[in-house]
């Protein structure tokens, strides 16, 4: 016996019917079910009897935590005098994929200039996992700090990428610091944070120029003459 839960997404779990009948007269009482392996588990919880000639369903979940391909088992007693006390094996595989962020840079640090100016920088944004993944949010806390993201939903195939532009322009002299939260259904790391930094320095006083080149006035008549 054996089944295959086929690709499921790590986050997600799939389920499988497992059907036992009992085509005997007797009542079939199920007492043990052992499972191996980290990522299959069943419903079962203490014993399970079986009218004859009536089934039961046991329900059997696999539920990845990690890419890869993995295997399992089930082991099932029951009192079937033909089993002589030894377990019906079922042999379980399933594989798992996993959309996985990856923000580079982990900060941005605009540095220091005038405020009432304003600065760029770029963050990409990654996906280095082997299942879609999807940024539905840029989040950002700091009034000084803004992004081009347009609102929608960022798609990234595995190993894709996309850049963004953060924008830091303070309004007065001073450390400023924000956060940038970018939110995908990445299982382990769903809300990634981007720390922002960056100074406003005071703008210059005003300094009085003058055009230190000689000029002739050449020659002026007085009085008309």
């Amino acid at each position: 016996h054996e089944h295959d839960f086929g690709v499921i997404r790590v986050g997600n779990d799939d389920n499988w019917d497992v059907i036992i009948a009992n085509i005997g007269v007797q009542e079939l009482v199920i007492d043990q079910v052992i499972v191996e392996g980290d990522e299959f588990s069943t419903n079962f919880e203490n014993e399970l009897i079986i009218p004859g000639g009536e089934e039961r369903t046991l329900i059997a979940t696999f539920a990845p935590q990690g890419s890869g391909d993995f295997a399992g088992s089930l082991a099932i007693f029951s009192n079937d005098f033909e089993l002589d006390g030894g377990p019906v094996n079922v042999t379980l595989s399933g594989s798992g994929i996993l959309a996985e962020l990856a923000v580079d840079p982990a900060e941005v640090d605009f540095g220091a200039f005038i405020f009432g100016e304003s600065r760029d920088a770029n963050i990409m944004l990654s996906n280095s996992g082997d299942a879609v993944l999807t940024i539905s949010e840029l989040q950002i806390g700091g009034d000084e700090f803004t992004s081009n993201w347009d609102g929608e939903d960022v798609v990234l195939d595995p190993e894709g990428s996309e850049e963004f532009t953060l924008t830091f322009g303070p309004d007065a002299e001073g450390d400023f610091e924000g956060m940038l939260t970018v939110i995908s259904d990445d299982p382990f790391n769903g809300e990634a944070d981007i720390r922002l930094f960056g100074t406003g320095l005071p703008q210059p006083p005003p300094v009085i120029g003058l055009n230190e080149q000689d000029y002739n006035f050449g020659d002026v008549f007085v009085d008309g003459f």
